[in-house]
């Protein structure tokens, strides 16, 4: 802010001093149509006919400023240079005038407010707004940033400025509308004082935030490494069913490629649902994002009334906002290497009777890859040869009791 009236200060000073230099001596304003003299004076064209004309019954002609005489009246060349630069500063001021609140105190030639008074009802340049300081029944009067109308900081209803809280109503009020309007005996506080209030409840709302915003990135984190996890797993699967059907490539190879597409299906499923989460988590991180980043602008808002006209709203979705995250653990699937040894030995006896048609049985949900009745009778035979039935991986799913019929 002291950066910004600084720099406002010496655009100011700058552009005064330049008006100063572009100032006719006869008519004090700024130079029409400048003409210069020999002794290198500028005037306006029609000051110095003026002048000159009330010089036409004497014996020569002076210049207004440095009084060199003329015994005949000069020719009046017009300076070329000094035009141009009138015309840029009188196009730069009305840059100014047409962009910027303008000072209400300067007379001729306005420059650019640095503060607007409450209750003066007036726009400051940086020298008036020194003077309004100095005096001291106007040290306590309220200021704002520079503004055109005052016409929003005033109460609809009385016409006043605006300078309380009505906690009751949770709403903006002037003196009048405490003292004697559909207010009164309410709990009244200054516009300030409610600003600072609020500012701390939304400090504390913006801490809670990002706590909630560091839940989403760990959780975004965790989902981040689920498929890290997921895409393992499944190639380590795959890479276990490859080596167990080299064993017996040559009678299912059919029965292979239906299980490693059952598994690429089951994982893209399983992607689909984290990339999923992981897209709705993220639209809540960008969204709690933009909602600390609102909460953060509103509470830098210096301005108290400024600052409780957004706070509600701000607020009010800062509390809603929602972040919870939905919970879903991958399934892993292993196929216990231990199992190897007496699987194959055991299917290897049975695998050169099974039929084309048992082969090509299609996965489901149920079961890694599905025998009929007849493998479970084969496998009940080395049972009964052997006293001990094969031990089917349970992470494998090869389930015999459930076999279809």
């Amino acid at each position: 802010m002291a950066e910004a009236l600084s720099k406002t200060s010496a655009a100011a000073a700058v552009a005064s001093e330049m008006e100063a230099e572009l100032n006719c001596s006869v008519c004090l304003s700024i130079y029409r149509d400048p003409v210069a003299l020999h002794c290198g004076h500028n005037f306006c064209r029609e000051c110095l006919d003026k002048v000159w004309e009330s010089q036409a019954t004497g014996k020569s002609y002076s210049c207004p400023d440095c009084r060199a005489e003329y015994n005949q009246r000069p020719e009046l060349q017009r300076n070329l240079k000094l035009s141009n630069i009138v015309e840029r500063f009188q196009a730069s001021r009305q840059s100014v005038a047409a962009g910027d609140v303008v000072c209400d105190l300067c007379l001729d030639s306005p420059l650019p407010a640095v503060k607007t008074c409450q209750n003066c009802e007036a726009s400051l340049c940086e020298r008036h707004l020194k003077k309004h300081a100095e005096k001291p029944a106007q040290r306590d009067h309220i200021l704002v940033e520079p503004t055109v109308s005052l016409e929003s900081r005033k109460c609809q209803e009385h016409g006043k400025m605006i300078e309380y809280y009505c906690s009751e109503d949770e709403s903006c009020v002037c003196v009048t509308c405490y003292v004697a309007g559909s207010h009164r005996n309410h709990n009244i506080h200054p516009l300030k004082e409610v600003h600072e209030e609020k500012r701390s409840i939304l400090g504390k709302e913006i801490e809670r935030l990002e706590l909630e915003k560091k839940k989403l990135e760990d959780a975004i984190k965790t989902k981040e490494q689920d498929k890290v996890d997921l895409k393992k797993n499944r190639d380590d699967l795959r890479k276990d069913f490859s080596s167990l059907f080299q064993e017996i490539q040559s009678k299912l190879q059919t029965q292979e490629e239906k299980i490693l597409k059952h598994i690429q299906l089951e994982e893209v499923k399983e992607l689909s649902g984290i990339c999923q989460q992981l897209q709705e988590l993220e639209v809540k991180k960008e969204l709690t994002r933009m909602l600390v980043k609102e909460a953060e602008e509103a509470k830098l808002q210096k301005d108290p009334l400024e600052f409780l006209q957004v706070f509600q709203s701000v607020h009010e979705r800062a509390k809603q906002n929602n972040t919870e995250v939905p919970m879903h653990a991958v399934q892993e699937k292993t196929l216990p290497k231990s199992s190897y040894g007496t699987a194959l030995a055991k299917m290897k006896t049975t695998i050169e009777q099974v039929n084309e048609e048992l082969i090509e049985n299609a996965v489901d949900n149920s079961v890694m890859f599905n025998f009929k009745e007849w493998v479970y009778n084969k496998f009940s035979k080395c049972k009964k040869s052997s006293g001990t039935l094969m031990k089917v991986p349970v992470h494998f799913r090869i389930d015999l009791i459930s076999l279809d019929r």
